[in-house]
């Protein structure tokens, strides 16, 4: 077998309906929230879409990201929001602790 028979076999991805695509193209995350919105995540070999829906569908927005963008996105969400700006969500738990011990004297 040659190096690009070898290469096909291994990294070829496929879709939902078994069609062979490119590498990345196979991936996405869909969640939804309490409230009915939606975020979607597709993925499409060099790029991913990402989708967002209002409460009950009645808006959808859709924007292409690339792998550069989205590591950063993840990165500003992750590292810069989630530890250092809620310390994992503590912060955020302890403020609101503290003002309702503020309100309650």
């Amino acid at each position: 077998m040659s190096a690009e028979e070898l290469i096909l076999k291994h990294l070829v991805d496929r879709d939902a309906s078994g069609k062979q695509c490119v590498p990345g193209a196979a991936v996405g995350a869909r969640l939804v929230e309490a409230d009915g919105r939606e975020i979607a995540v597709i993925g499409r070999g060099e790029t991913c879409e990402v989708f967002f829906t209002s409460p009950r569908m009645k808006s959808v927005m859709c924007f292409e990201c690339s792998p550069r963008a989205a590591l950063r996105l993840a990165f500003a969400l992750v590292w810069t929001w989630w530890m250092r700006g809620t310390w994992c969500g503590i912060k955020t738990r302890l403020w609101l602790w503290a003002v309702e011990q503020r309100e309650l004297r």
